[in-house]
């Protein structure tokens, strides 16, 4: 349990240390299904993280997917159409904005196909090690 709690602690400490850069073709619409889910996610929070502000639209769609996923341990989350640069900027943001979401890979899955895009959300512990993990956290 020590040496996964100084592993959490050194993943924290790494994410709060790095920066990084955004930039991304802002011209894209997207949805008005992505536009919804942009506005519920932004409409759940009382502030926005300071690297999401730095999306363009069709990467904040794809942040707002890709983090409700994380938070109901979904395998999968359906995104727009995305560039390896704008898939680099969303994945990036999720971790830096959200350091509670610990239990994530820096290695991202993401497929295209007549149907759409998807990200695979890679976990790196089961949920009930994620929660166990969390009580943990909490107590300490």
């Amino acid at each position: 349990m020590f040496k996964k709690c100084a592993a959490l602690l050194a993943v924290l400490t790494l994410l709060l240390t790095v920066g990084c850069s955004f930039g991304g073709n802002g011209n894209k619409s997207v949805s008005s299904e992505y536009k919804k889910l942009i506005a519920d996610y932004e409409s759940s929070v009382s502030q926005t993280g300071r690297y999401y502000n730095a999306l363009t639209e069709t990467e904040k769609a794809a942040y707002a997917s890709v983090l409700k996923a994380c938070l109901d341990f979904e395998p999968k989350a359906k995104v727009p159409s995305l560039t390896s640069k704008e898939l680099d900027n969303v994945t990036t943001a999720v971790s830096y904005d959200n350091p509670d979401i610990f239990f994530l890979s820096t290695s991202w899955m993401y497929t295209k196909d007549i149907y759409g895009s998807v990200i695979e959300i890679p976990y790196l512990f089961t949920k009930s090690e994620i929660e166990a993990m969390r009580q943990v956290l909490e107590s300490e």
